[in-house]
């Protein structure tokens, strides 16, 4: 066989480079080159392939991704590094609500972000006034049984709009607070009358969001892409990562993963009709 690219014969991704005697861990999908970390030989790693004269349909303009191995989740949801969380236009809707899927960083499913229904009186209220802006109340962080490990709760009757952040057993974790910012997204994460932490994003979709601790160490983000994307059958389309730094202590960790897990639905305002953060206090 020639040194070129073929359909993979692993059935992991959909070309896999030959360099003439073995097959390499040189992989591509849709036209982006990547390394395949499962070992498909003994030997010792083979030399790229000749991207001048033999790479994969389109490559060149995208940066070269690294593929991981798909196995076991090695971490549950709140202690991940990696999250890769589904966007609300792929969730899937149900009477409990709308279901975004939380993977690791290998296309392992860690749970599940579900955004309540919106109750009927505030639909009405809504078609009454022609808004559509929809103020969503309550997200559950599950596990992948469906059992909640974390709630966000901002009940529609308090005045101010802190958003309240409970454990499995309901008991309180800390809380998540929006603070009044013109041009950008700003909440702080608080527990115990104490401020933990800060997000910002540069704007008020809650896109490129950042948590930096008390002293301005950074704690965690989001990205819509990312250098390390997830297996073939998880791609990054549709979703967004979030990354957490490591040795972050509790509670900060759980109120950042939380925050930013639900930050597409809780915190970003309807871009038919944006609005300014209201003060926190």
């Amino acid at each position: 066989m020639t040194a070129s690219w073929h359909p993979d014969p692993f059935r992991r991704h959909e070309l896999r480079f030959h360099d003439g005697q073995v097959w390499t861990e040189h992989v591509a999908d849709r036209g982006v080159s990547g390394i395949d970390t499962v070992p498909v030989a003994d030997g010792p790693r083979s030399r790229p392939p000749d991207l001048e004269r033999g790479g994969p349909p389109s490559m060149g303009r995208e940066a070269a991704r690294i593929v991981p191995d798909v196995g076991a989740a090695s971490h549950g949801l709140l202690d991940s590094p990696v999250l890769l969380v589904e966007e609300p236009v792929r969730g899937t809707a149900s009477r409990a609500g709308l279901d975004c899927a939380v993977f690791d960083q290998r296309g392992t499913r860690l749970g599940t972000v579900r955004t309540a229904r919106e109750p009927l009186f505030a639909k009405l209220l809504r078609m009454l006034t022609s808004s559509d802006r929809r103020d969503v109340t309550r997200v559950d962080v599950l596990d992948p049984h469906g059992v909640r490990l974390v709630r966000l709760d901002r009940p529609a009757w308090r005045l101010k709009p802190r958003v309240t952040v409970t454990g499995p057993s309901g008991a309180e974790i800390g809380e998540i607070v929006p603070r009044m910012a013109i041009t950008r997204l700003l909440l702080t994460l608080e527990a115990a009358h104490q401020v933990l932490g800060v997000i910002e994003a540069d704007r008020h979709d809650g896109s490129g969001a950042r948590v930096n601790g008390p002293n301005g160490q950074p704690v965690a983000r989001t990205a819509r892409t990312w250098e390390v994307l997830a297996a073939l059958q998880h791609p990054d389309a549709g979703t967004h990562v979030v990354e957490v730094a490591p040795g972050v202590a509790e509670p900060l960790r759980t109120l950042a993963v939380a925050a930013l897990l639900a930050s597409d639905t809780m915190f970003a305002p309807s871009p038919q009709a944006p609005e300014p953060v209201p003060s926190g206090r």
